[in-house]
């Protein structure tokens, strides 16, 4: 079938055909290295030549691909932490006719089983969660103690009531306003602004403060943060 591949080029053109067409293909639990030749147009020699030529063979690619898919399978459910997928249902999808036969080809290519595999991904999943909230526990009280220097009960006390007439709520210290539109060295407050409240009303209120209080501050809102900050800042701010 078809004429005879002689160069390098015309083999790594079937074999880049092969792998697009094993992974279309490899949910049928039948689709064998014939079938895909047939597919090619190509004989059953001419493809497994190919996939020698790039180092791997029919079978090897097949079970590559179904195991990635298996894998991107199980993270994909463990990520929604919405349930347990049935490995039956998993196994099915990528082309074993049973969890078992499934499970024994998940074993022998990465030397685990599926289960194990999933109950290892949470339990790591789990320690970093645990690990992140301790940080964030730390570094939020080094902020709290860091505006202790800097601003007394009584003056953070006067911001907040301050801050509530002129529209502003949820304030929050934030670590640093690097990155953000506000680079005066001042503790830098974020909050929320009321509806039909604005930028000029943030405004009104750190001259107030300033005014009444003698108090240096910043307010910012989340879009007061560039786009390559935002998420970091947002992550780090304490509330008050």
């Amino acid at each position: 079938m078809g004429h005879r591949l002689s160069t390098g080029r015309e083999l790594r053109s079937l074999f880049h055909r092969a792998i697009a067409l094993v992974e279309k293909s490899y949910p049928d639990r039948s689709f064998t290295v014939a079938d895909a030749a047939r597919e090619l147009l190509a004989s059953k020699r001419q493809l497994q030549r190919a996939l020698a030529f790039s180092g791997t063979s029919f079978s090897e690619c097949l079970l590559e691909t179904r195991m990635e898919r298996a894998q991107q399978m199980l993270e994909a459910r463990d990520s929604t932490r919405s349930g347990k997928e049935p490995i039956d249902e998993i196994a099915r999808a990528v082309g074993y006719s049973s969890g078992s036969s499934f499970a024994k080809a998940y074993r022998r290519f990465y030397a685990v089983p599926p289960r194990r595999a999933r109950e290892a991904r949470k339990a790591r999943a789990d320690r970093e969660a645990e690990e992140m909230t301790l940080a964030m526990s730390g570094r939020g009280q080094a902020l709290r103690a860091a505006l202790r220097d800097v601003l007394s009960e009584d003056e953070v006390r006067s911001i907040k009531r301050l801050a509530a007439v002129w529209g502003a709520r949820n304030l929050r210290v934030v670590a640093s306003h690097r990155g953000s539109r506000a680079d005066s060295g001042h503790p830098v407050f974020l909050v929320d602004l009321d509806a039909g409240r604005n930028l000029f009303d943030l405004l009104m209120l750190t001259k107030e403060l300033a005014d009444t209080f003698d108090l240096e501050v910043d307010f910012l809102t989340e879009k007061g943060f560039l786009p390559y900050q935002r998420d970091e800042a947002m992550a780090e701010a304490v509330a008050l």
